[in-house]
């Protein structure tokens, strides 16, 4: 039983590893998958820390206002629900969500200048840089934010959706800072996997593991009755390792039913919003135990994971049909 621990353990880590590197892995894996199922997926689609102050959320009727708008200069923030006195641990993930919540609001702002001709320089400004407690990772989250600032243009008559030049410049920043994180972040230097730090919460992790087989049975319902089943789940504040995935096919369904369209709105900012939540249920889980490892990896998922942006190596629309192939790979036989 040791054995398997510790083998699981490594596979865990390895998975960690890997998302890492997800732009990478990721573009490779979803090419191959999008070209096997384009027509598919198409017709599926056809059918269907500052002070406390200043990082107040917004009231969520102001989130319905802005999917197609920017995202730097709104609530992004991670903010914790629980004390986390004298815990390095915590107060890296704290950081580490809020770096990778803002490396990913200010890349999707860029799409909408390429995208939209959408001036966004003084939004990406607006990023709240101060809320990085950590001083390596706070200087290279504010080289990015000024990156950006200086290299996107402010005059419309410039826009040029085909202006790959600026375009890879803008991925070169995106790639800098994120090679920042990932090294400071690195799951490895939290612990290592074993069979006392995997931890077992049996009886809520069945509980979505049935709600993720009843949402592959039932993904094509109209409406979505697999929507609020998954939402629920996510409301109880309870912990399961399947937490992120619960998370991930919420969203997807989500999205793929909104629109699944690089032109179409994109309800990120909501996204988050239950992402947040859940990474709370996770950081409660790693105050009370800093070497829960799984529970760091599980955190490292929800932080690192990309928001939905609308370039990415599906050619047809967003980034949600490639997480729909990805979480649904049945429907290359349908």
């Amino acid at each position: 039983m040791a054995e398997m621990a510790d083998t699981q353990g490594e596979i865990w880590e390895q998975k960690v590893l890997n998302i890492t590197s997800y732009p990478y892995m990721k573009k490779l894996i979803f090419i191959v998958l999008a070209l096997l199922v384009i027509g598919g997926v198409a017709y599926i689609m056809a059918q269907g820390r500052g002070t406390k102050e200043d990082m107040e959320r917004e009231d969520d009727e102001d989130c319905y206002e802005c999917y197609i708008e920017p995202m730097s200069d709104k609530n992004i923030y991670f903010i914790p629900d629980t004390v986390l006195t004298n815990n390095p641990v915590a107060d890296d993930m704290v950081d580490m969500a809020n770096s990778y919540a803002i490396l990913h609001a200010a890349y999707c702002d860029v799409e909408l200048w390429y995208r939209f001709g959408m001036v966004v320089n003084d939004e990406i400004g607006k990023i709240r840089t101060y809320v990085i407690k950590d001083d390596s990772v706070r200087t290279a989250t504010e080289e990015y934010v000024r990156t950006l600032t200086e290299l996107l243009p402010r005059d419309t008559a410039l826009w040029n959706p085909e202006d790959s030049v600026l375009w890879n410049k803008a991925v070169e920043a995106y790639s800098a800072y994120e090679d920042v994180l990932s090294q400071r972040y690195d799951v490895r230097r939290y612990g290592k996997a074993t069979k006392k730090n995997m931890g077992q919460t049996a009886d809520f992790d069945n509980q979505c593991l049935h709600a993720i087989e009843y949402t592959h049975k039932h993904r094509n319902d109209e409406p979505h009755t697999t929507i609020p089943v998954l939402e629920k789940l996510m409301t109880t504040g309870k912990y399961s390792h399947q937490l992120f995935e619960v998370w991930l096919t919420w969203r997807t369904l989500r999205q793929t039913t909104e629109s699944p369209s690089r032109d179409g709105i994109i309800l990120n900012l909501e996204y988050n919003r239950m992402r947040h939540r859940c990474m709370n249920t996770i950081l409660r889980r790693i105050v009370r135990n800093p070497k829960d490892f799984k529970a760091i990896c599980e955190f490292n998922f929800f932080a690192i994971y990309d928001n939905i942006i609308r370039y990415s190596s599906y050619l047809f629309g967003n980034s949600a049909p490639l997480d729909y192939i990805m979480l649904f790979p049945e429907i290359k036989d349908e």
